[in-house]
C-alpha cells in the first residue's frame, strides 16, 4: 500500500481531494455527470483528472472513470483513516457504504465533530422504516464539514434542526418536510429536484398558498404540508439562492416555473427533463449568468420566453422532444452562443428560429429529427460552425449549401435526399460525413472531393455511405515499399444492417512532426463531436478512416 501511495503523495491538495471523491463515489461512473459536481466541490476537475491520468491514477474508458482495483482499495483505506479508526464511521471524510452509514446510525451518541464530508445514502437497502432514515437525517443536521450528499429514496422523513450545513454545495434527492426550513443555503452550488419529497407551503396569515419545496423559501415563516414527486403541484416556488449554479429539474407535474419570482443571479446550468405538464419556461431575465440551457421530454411546451434571445452570457442551448414547441424566441444578441440543438420537436418551414445565421461563434448546430423540408436561412454567414447535424430531417429536400470551415456533416436518414449536388464545394476542411439511410447517386463524387482536399493531410476522413458493394473476391494490395511515402490509409467496410465496426489506429506524434494546425474530432458517445486534439496536444490520439 505505501508502494501505491507514492504517486498519491505527489498530488496537490485539491487533487487528492478529487482522486478520494472518484475513488469512492465516480469509479466507473460518467465522467461527464461528475464534472460539474466536482467543480462545485472547487476540485478544478479540468486540470485535475488530467494529472491523475497522467500519473496513472486513474484512465477513462467509454467516457466513464476506471481505476484499478488496487488504487480504489489504496483511496478507501486513506478515507477510512488508513487505519486508525477502523470501526468509527464519524472520522471517515465520505461514507457510501452501507455497513459503515448502518453503524454510524446504530451509535447511540450524536456529536457535532464529525469529519465526514460526504454520504452517498441508499434509503431502500436499509430496514427499520421511519426510525433508521430519522435517525440518518438527524445526523446529517448536525455535520459541519458536509458538502456532498445524495439521497437515494423517496421519503418526507427527516428530523432535527440542520444547524451546520454551512458547507453543503451539491445536494441530490433530501427529503423536504422540515428540512432547512426558512434556512439560507449560503454554499448551495449544484441542486437536483429530481424525485425529490415537495411541499405545500403556506405563510402565516396568508389565506393564499404558494406550493414548493420549503428549503427553497428564505426569510419566511411556514406551514408546510407534504407532496410526492411534484404530484399535484402547481407552481414552482421563489428561489432566492445567490451562491446556486446548477438546478435540474425532472419528473414532474409542473405547469409554470418561477412567474416572475426567481433570483438566482448565478446560475449557470439549467436543465429542465420530463416535464410532461410544462407549458412555458421561466423569465430568463432572472438568470443573469446562465451559460447551459437543457430542455427535454417537455410534451406540452408550447412557448419558450422572448428574453432567451437576448441573453448574453448562454455558450449552449438544446431542446428537444418537445413535440408542441411553436414558439422560440429571434435571436438577437446571443454573441458567446456555440452550440445550438433544436431536436425532434415537429419543426416545420418557418418555424426555425430566426437570427441563427447572425450567431458569429456558433461551432455546432443540429437540428436533427424535425419536419422542415429546406433551411430558411443561409449557413455561409456562420464562418466558425464546424458540425451540422441534420440526421432525421425526411422532408429535407436537399442538402443546404455548407459554409467553408464545416469539419462534420450528419445528415442519416434525410431520406428525401438524392443529390449531395455541389453543396460542399467549399468545404476544404470536411472530414466526417454521414449518409446512412440515404440513397445518394452521386456518392462518387463525395468522395472523389474528400480525397482531394488537403483537409486529410496529418488528419482523418470518415465516410458513411449507403447501398455501397464491394466485388467479391476483392483483395487489397499493396506496392513495394509502399511505406515509403505515403499520406494515410483509406479503409473501406460493407456491412449489413446492424453489424458493428470499430476501427482503431494508434499514431504517436513523434518529435519533428507537424502537427502545429491540426485539429481531430472524434464522435462521443452522446452524438455531438468534440474538439479532441488541440495546438500543442502532443499525446496519442487515435484517428478513424471509415468508408461506407
Amino acid at each position: 500500500m505505501n508502494i501505491l501511495k507514492i504517486s498519491y503523495d505527489g498530488l496537490e491538495t485539491y487533487q487528492k481531494e478529487l482522486f478520494l471523491d472518484i475513488a469512492c463515489f465516480w469509479n466507473k461512473k460518467s465522467q461527464h455527470d461528475a464534472v460539474e459536481i466536482l467543480e462545485a466541490c472547487g476540485y478544478h476537475p479540468g486540470i485535475g483528472i488530467k494529472v491523475l491520468k497522467q500519473k496513472a491514477l486513474i484512465s477513462i474508458v467509454n467516457g466513464n472513470f476506471d481505476m484499478h482495483d488496487l488504487l480504489q482499495e489504496m483511496g478507501h483505506y486513506i478515507v477510512r483513516g488508513e487505519g486508525v479508526h477502523p470501526y468509527s464511521p464519524e472520522s471517515y471524510s465520505r461514507l457510501w457504504k452501507e455497513e459503515d452509514i448502518k453503524n454510524l446510525c446504530l451509535r447511540d451518541a450524536l456529536k457535532e465533530n464529525y469529519k465526514i464530508e460526504a454520504i452517498k445514502y441508499n434509503g431502500y437497502l436499509y430496514d427499520g422504516g421511519h426510525d433508521f432514515s430519522s435517525r440518518f437525517f438527524k445526523i446529517v443536521s448536525k455535520l459541519k464539514k458536509l458538502r456532498w450528499l445524495r439521497v437515494d429514496m423517496h421519503t418526507r422523513m427527516f428530523d432535527g434542526e440542520p444547524t451546520f450545513l454551512n458547507e453543503l454545495c451539491y445536494a441530490d434527492g433530501y427529503p423536504t418536510s422540515s428540512f432547512l426550513n426558512s434556512y439560507p443555503l449560503m454554499n448551495l452550488i449544484i441542486l437536483n429536484l429530481s424525485w425529490s419529497t415537495y411541499q405545500e407551503v403556506r405563510k402565516e396569515n396568508d389565506t393564499s398558498r404558494t406550493l414548493g419545496p420549503s428549503l427553497l423559501q428564505e426569510n419566511d415563516t411556514i406551514k408546510a404540508t407534504t407532496y410526492k414527486d411534484f404530484e399535484s403541484v402547481l407552481e414552482f416556488p421563489r428561489l432566492s439562492l445567490s451562491t446556486l449554479r446548477y438546478l435540474k429539474v425532472h419528473y414532474s407535474t409542473l405547469t409554470e416555473l418561477g412567474k416572475g419570482r426567481w433570483k438566482l443571479p448565478n446560475l449557470k446550468t439549467l436543465h429542465l427533463s420530463s416535464m410532461w405538464k410544462l407549458l412555458n419556461t421561466p423569465d430568463f431575465n432572472a438568470l443573469p449568468c446562465l451559460e447551459k440551457l437543457i430542455i427535454s421530454q417537455c410534451d406540452e411546451l408550447v412557448e419558450i420566453h422572448s428574453s432567451l434571445g437576448r441573453h448574453g452570457s448562454l455558450k449552449y442551448i438544446s431542446v428537444s422532444y418537445c413535440p408542441e414547441l411553436r414558439i422560440f424566441p429571434t435571436i438577437v444578441h446571443m454573441e458567446n452562443l456555440k452550440t445550438v440543438e433544436i431536436g425532434y420537436c415537429n419543426l416545420e418551414d418557418g418555424d426555425i428560429p430566426s437570427g441563427i445565421d447572425r450567431l458569429s461563434n456558433l461551432q455546432e448546430l443540429s437540428l436533427r429529427g424535425n419536419k422542415f423540408s429546406r433551411l430558411d436561412f443561409s449557413l455561409l454567414q456562420l464562418t466558425r460552425i464546424k458540425l451540422l447535424n441534420i440526421s432525421g430531417c425526411e422532408q429535407l429536400l436537399e442538402l443546404p449549401q455548407l459554409p467553408p470551415g464545416l469539419v462534420i456533416l450528419k445528415a442519416d436518414s434525410c431520406k428525401s435526399v438524392t443529390t449531395t449536388g455541389d453543396c460542399h464545394k467549399n468545404c476544404k476542411q470536411l472530414r466526417h460525413v454521414s449518409l446512412m439511410d440515404v440513397i445518394i447517386n452521386d456518392a462518387d463524387r463525395l468522395l472523389e472531393f474528400m480525397l482531394e482536399v488537403k483537409a486529410i493531410e496529418n488528419g482523418c476522413m470518415r465516410l458513411q455511405l449507403e447501398g455501397v458493394e464491394i466485388a467479391k473476391g476483392f483483395t487489397p494490395l499493396l506496392p513495394e515499399k509502399w511505406y515509403d511515402d505515403f499520406c494515410g490509409f483509406l479503409i473501406c467496410a460493407v456491412l449489413y444492417r446492424g453489424d458493428h465496426l470499430d476501427i482503431n489506429i494508434r499514431a504517436k506524434v513523434m518529435s519533428g512532426m507537424d502537427y502545429q494546425s491540426d485539429v481531430v474530432w472524434e464522435e462521443r458517445n452522446s452524438n455531438s463531436m468534440k474538439e479532441a486534439i488541440r495546438e500543442g496536444d502532443s499525446d496519442k490520439h487515435t484517428k478513424l478512416v471509415h468508408y461506407f
